[in-house]
């Protein structure tokens, strides 16, 4: 795995709109590991899916901007 990568590349959005397997073959990792590394962000942020994540960051996002 390339240094930088794993959740950080996840969570960083490297890999926004991608799909696990994309992100596999992107970061030379299995699809496991990227469904594993995908519940460890969604666990820091305290959300349960990632429809749940982009809806507290439009919510921050449009509060910030207020």
């Amino acid at each position: 795995m390339a240094p930088g990568s794993g959740p950080d590349a996840i969570h960083d959005g490297r890999t926004e709109g991608m799909s696990q397997k994309q992100v596999a073959t992107e970061m030379g990792i299995s699809i496991k590991t990227v469904g594993a590394h995908m519940q460890n962000v969604l666990g820091t942020l305290d959300v349960h899916s990632r429809m749940e994540a982009v809806a507290r960051a439009a919510r921050a996002s449009a509060t910030s901007e207020a």
